[in-house]
């Protein structure tokens, strides 16, 4: 009952709250659950959600480094998806369904929603709740099982084609951009981290990495053609 109308375009300032925001006088454009709405400013104050300004985050020091590294996965992890938001914010697309548009671009054949969940570390239902939004928002279209194809398979509409090069285009250019400063031995190290921390929680939910499949390549690169030095290419 909150959200009132949808409203794909915006511009001005960006504010945070318990959800993505964006504020002019009167309107309030919300992030939630995939999708961007607005609603009356008032009623949003009166929900106690609103805090215009920067996000604030405590920098958090512990005595346990297990303790230490979790808050630092979750904080940079809330930072980036917020970028992202940030920057897609006048496209009208969310990270979430950018990462479907360029999945369903790009991949090497027919791509299923079982595949698409793969790709984007998602849950099965959840991707299809998100393909259901897309396919209404008329991004997506879903060719359904038939004589001859024992699987559904996810294409892009015309207006999905149109759309997602420039917002992929926002995401590798922040992708390339935080850890520009950071020399690639460093890059290398922390991925090795990680590396050996997701394994772990995969190990706790009793769940193994899966392989790519033949028709993926081993390793991927986003990095534009032309490109050199340590800094992204200008998008």
């Amino acid at each position: 009952p909150l959200f009132i109308t949808r409203f794909p375009y915006a511009e001005g300032r960006f504010a945070e709250g318990s959800k993505q925001s964006y504020v002019d006088k009167t309107k309030v454009l919300c992030y939630y659950s995939s999708s961007i709405f607005v609603c009356d400013k008032t009623l949003w104050h009166r929900c106690g959600v609103l805090a215009e300004g920067k996000l604030r985050m405590y920098d958090y020091r512990f005595t346990e480094s297990a303790l230490e590294t979790w808050a630092l996965i979750r904080q940079v992890w809330a930072l980036m998806n917020r970028l992202a938001l940030n920057r897609l914010l006048k496209t009208g697309i969310t990270p979430e369904k950018v990462a479907v548009l360029w999945a369903a671009r790009d991949y090497p054949g027919a791509l299923t929603p079982a595949e698409l969940s793969r790709l984007v570390f998602r849950e099965n239902q959840t991707t299809a709740g998100l393909l259901n939004r897309m396919e209404h928002e008329g991004l997506v279209k879903r060719l359904p099982k038939r004589k001859g194809r024992p699987y559904t398979r996810i294409e892009l509409t015309p207006k999905g084609e149109q759309i997602c090069e420039p917002c992929v285009d926002i995401l590798k250019n922040l992708i390339l951009t935080l850890p520009a400063d950071i020399p690639e031995p460093e890059q290398k190290q922390i991925c090795n981290i990680l590396l050996k921390i997701r394994d772990s929680a995969l190990a706790e939910r009793y769940q193994e990495i899966v392989p790519l499949p033949d028709n993926l390549p081993k390793t991927i690169s986003i990095i534009p053609s032309g490109h050199t030095g340590r800094g992204p290419k200008a998008l």
